[in-house]
């Protein structure tokens, strides 16, 4: 439920005077809309039975159609977004009225997309969670590289007479 504090007055005409009320104001707000039209396939609801059929039309059909816009062919799975599109993308063409007609006239059925070839599913690879961590071994090390940690000096250094 949606809480609004109310700035303004709600004013209301009921059976002859006016009468304005904050209540009301709130009460308007925090109520869900009421959508008693629930759709069979996906259970989304609706407020009205015609916008119900047009989502039942436009996503449940068993041969949807498509409607191409005439101007830059992009294609759409409905009259309104096909006339939403003209309206504002192509504004100065000429004879858009006529064009949209003729577009939504002459819709199609739409082909199902072809889908790329899925390759075959690989088993799961196992990885252990913990791995025992590797222990080196230093047999290939020339030894005589190493500093002599007395004198800081290389042990070949430290071995010669200066």
């Amino acid at each position: 439920m949606v809480l609004v504090k109310a700035t303004s007055l709600l004013v209301s005409r009921a059976g002859g005077r006016v009468r304005s009320s904050r209540a009301q104001l709130v009460s308007l707000v925090s109520e869900p809309r009421y959508k008693p039209y629930k759709c069979p396939h996906c259970l989304k609801t609706y407020s009205s039975k015609s916008n119900l059929n047009t989502h039942v039309r436009d996503l449940h059909a068993a041969v949807p159609q498509v409607f191409v816009c005439p101007y830059c062919k992009k294609r759409y799975s409905s009259k309104n977004s096909l006339r939403y599109h003209i309206t504002m993308y192509h504004r100065e063409e000429k004879n858009r009225d006529q064009a949209l007609q003729h577009a939504i006239a002459t819709a199609q059925p739409l082909s199902p997309a072809p889908h790329p070839p899925q390759p075959p599913p690989q088993p799961p690879q196992h990885t252990p969670h913990y791995t025992q961590p590797q222990i080196q071994t230093y047999s290939d090390l020339d030894l005589s590289l190493l500093e002599d940690p007395r004198s800081g000096l290389l042990q070949e250094d430290a071995a010669a007479p200066h």
